[in-house]
C-alpha cells in the first residue's frame, strides 16, 4: 500500500478526529515520564527494585477505579469538561516534578498524575466514539492509533538522550505537551454524543453493546458478561507488558550503565 491509498483510506472523517490525530502525535512525542518511571525511581530517587515495583504496582491498581471514576464523570458532566480539568491537572502535576530534586514526593506526584491522567482515559474513548458513526468509526480509531504510534516512535528516544543530565526538562516537556494537546481539543473539539445518536438513529442502526444501560456498573457487567472477560482478559496483557516498562530498563542499565536510557529509549522508538 502506497502513501496515495493510505491518505484515501482517512480521507473525509469528521474535522475533530483529524484534530484528535493531531492531539495524539504531539502528546505521545513528549511521552517522556511513564517510560522511564522505573530508571527514575531506581535511579534518581534511589529507590530499591522491590520499592519500585511496589510503586508502579500501586499506579496500576490505582488506575482501575480512576478509570471507573472517569467513565461516571463523562458520562454525567461531559466528555470534554473531565478531559480538560483532569488533562490539565496532571499536566501541572507532572511540571511541577521538573521544579524539585529527585525524591519520594516525586514519585508520590508521578502517581497522582498517572490518576488524574486514567480518570481522563474514558472521557477521550467516548469522545471518539460520540464523534463518529458506524461507517467510519474503525477508521477514525485506526487513524489516532496511528497517531499514537507516530509520537511513539520519537518520544522515547527524546527521553533517553535528556534522561542522565536533564531529568528537569522530561517532566516539564511531558506536561507541555499535554497542554498543547489540550489547546487543541479546547478550541476545535466539541461534544458530539447528541449528533452521533440522532445520525444512527436515523438510520435504523441499532447495536445493543452500545445502547446505554442505567445503573452502576456492577449492573452493566451483569448485563454484558462479555465486558468482564475482556476487562480479564486485557490485565493479563497489560500484566505481561508492563514488563517492557519496569523489567527492561532497569536490566539495560545495571548492564550498560549511564547509556542504559538511551538504548531503552531507542528501542522504544524501535519497537
Amino acid at each position: 500500500m502506497n502513501f496515495k491509498q493510505i491518505f484515501k483510506t482517512y480521507k473525509g472523517l469528521e474535522k475533530e478526529i483529524y484534530i484528535l490525530f493531531i492531539g495524539r502525535i504531539v502528546n505521545s512525542l513528549g511521552a517522556f515520564v511513564h517510560p522511564l518511571m522505573a530508571l527514575i525511581l531506581t535511579q534518581k530517587i534511589g529507590m530499591s527494585v522491590a520499592e519500585a515495583g511496589m510503586f508502579v504496582t500501586m499506579l496500576s491498581v490505582f488506575q482501575a477505579p480512576c478509570m471507573i471514576l472517569g467513565g461516571k464523570l463523562a458520562d454525567s458532566i461531559g466528555r470534554r469538561k473531565v478531559i480538560i480539568i483532569f488533562q490539565l491537572m496532571g499536566a501541572i502535576t507532572l511540571i511541577s516534578c521538573g521544579f524539585m530534586k529527585p525524591s519520594v514526593l516525586m514519585a508520590k506526584l508521578m502517581i497522582l498524575s498517572s490518576c488524574f491522567y486514567s480518570i481522563s482515559s474514558p472521557a477521550f474513548e467516548a469522545l471518539n466514539a460520540d464523534i463518529t458513526n458506524v461507517d467510519n468509526r474503525k477508521t477514525s480509531y485506526s487513524l489516532l492509533y496511528m497517531g499514537t504510534n507516530i509520537g511513539f516512535c520519537i518520544g522515547p528516544i527524546i527521553g533517553g538522550l535528556l534522561y542522565e543530565n536533564y531529568l528537569p526538562i522530561i517532566f516539564i516537556g511531558d506536561g507541555i505537551t499535554t497542554l498543547l494537546a489540550l489547546i487543541l481539543i479546547i478550541i476545535f473539539v466539541k461534544e458530539g454524543i447528541k449528533n452521533r445518536s440522532n445520525d444512527e438513529s436515523t438510520k435504523g442502526y441499532k447495536n445493543d453493546l452500545e445502547s446505554s444501560v442505567d445503573g452502576s456498573v456492577f449492573k452493566v457487567l451483569l448485563k454484558r458478561p462479555e465486558l468482564l472477560f475482556f476487562a480479564m482478559g486485557i490485565l493479563m496483557y497489560y500484566f505481561a507488558y508492563s514488563q517492557w516498562g519496569f523489567a527492561l530498563p532497569i536490566q539495560l542499565e545495571n548492564v550498560f550503565l549511564e547509556d542504559g536510557a538511551k538504548l531503552y529509549g531507542i528501542l522504544g522508538g524501535l519497537l
